[in-house]
């Protein structure tokens, strides 16, 4: 199964794409500091961040699942 492309743009050349969710890109960052992060637009300040929050929301915690199955954190 090929992986979508991301929907919106993401300017950080330390994330990695894990694919979607709902309306949001997810993605990694996977240099220190480690986080994982849900995009829904390409505005630079539409997104959410942070592994301290992945319990509270969906989002961010299928990004952290993803991110730890492929051993990015």
């Amino acid at each position: 199964m090929r992986m979508p492309k991301p929907r919106f743009k993401h300017d950080c050349d330390n994330c990695i794409f894990l694919g979607q969710y709902k309306r949001f890109d997810l993605y990694v960052h996977a240099e220190e500091p480690k986080t994982v992060i849900a995009r829904r637009s390409s505005n630079p300040e539409d997104y959410k961040s942070g592994i301290e929050f992945i319990s509270m929301d969906p989002a961010l915690g299928t990004a952290y699942r993803r991110a730890k199955t492929r051993r990015l954190i």
